[in-house]
């Protein structure tokens, strides 16, 4: 079973909707660990909320194509995301799948691993935390030499909402 790192993100009442997208996922998943949860300044719209940002490792046999779009879409419908033309509109859910063990996809739909986790330090540094041998399959690098040429100012950890998912992740 591959290690899959599952980027989590929202600005929408995070403590809530975080929370239930973990009990949603862990219906379909085995979730593993989590990362440390950040607040960052949405990257776009200066007028949004603060996001709160983390990272979940899973372990599943699930495909891909099936995880993303049957799984993490549908957790993102029941928790009341819309998608609309702007892909940085505040959301209550953003579920993507970061790396899943040594798969490298490119195709409109899906990109693996993220390339987010190249630019975004708050997808970036989570995953580092977590799994600090890791190396990305595309192009060989650890994740902790990506970690450490960036700069994690605008991080802030969210220590209640962290809490709150590891104790949801060891107690059922």
């Amino acid at each position: 079973m591959p290690d899959v790192y599952i980027g989590v993100g929202s600005n929408i009442f995070p403590e809530k909707n975080i929370r239930e997208a973990l009990l949603l996922l862990k219906e379909k998943v085995l979730v593993k660990t989590t990362s440390t949860f950040y607040y960052t300044p949405p990257l776009k719209h200066r007028d949004q909320d603060m996001y709160c940002n983390g990272v979940w490792k899973i372990g599943t046999t699930i495909e891909p194509y099936d995880l993303k779009f049957d799984i993490l879409r549908q957790i993102e419908l029941i928790l009341g995301r819309t998608r609309s033309n702007d892909r940085y509109a505040s959301r209550p859910i953003d579920l993507d799948i970061l790396v899943y063990g040594d798969k490298i996809i490119r195709t409109e739909t899906l990109t693996i691993p993220d390339l987010g986790v190249y630019t975004r330090p708050f997808l970036c540094i989570p995953l580092w935390e977590i799994t600090p041998g890791l190396v990305l399959p595309d192009t060989g690098k650890t994740i902790k030499e990506i970690a450490e040429s960036m700069h994690n100012k605008h991080m802030e950890p969210a220590c209640h909402i962290t809490n709150q998912i590891r104790k949801g992740i060891n107690h059922g």
